[in-house]
């Protein structure tokens, strides 16, 4: 139901925003980026554990369900 609202919002920001809006909009996304690094890193996680969690991995059950749901979202 939200992507409604969020693609309107998006396009008006487009459109009627200026350079310097969008421009700081960004930057500012960036910045919440590093802080999440930056507590990523502070929470001192089994970084072994994090690697592992990030490769992704095909299911050991119902592929079948896997696949249509890969297809469709590719298609």
């Amino acid at each position: 139901w939200w992507a409604l609202p969020v693609a309107f919002l998006a396009w008006l920001l487009l459109w009627k925003g200026t350079f310097g809006l969008i421009e700081k909009g960004v930057s500012t996304l960036g910045l919440i980026t590093l802080c999440f690094v930056v507590a990523a890193v502070m929470l001192r996680p089994e970084w072994k554990e994090v690697a592992v969690g990030a490769v992704p991995s095909l299911p050991h059950h119902d592929t079948a369900k896997y696949w249509f749901m890969a297809v469709s979202i590719l298609g």
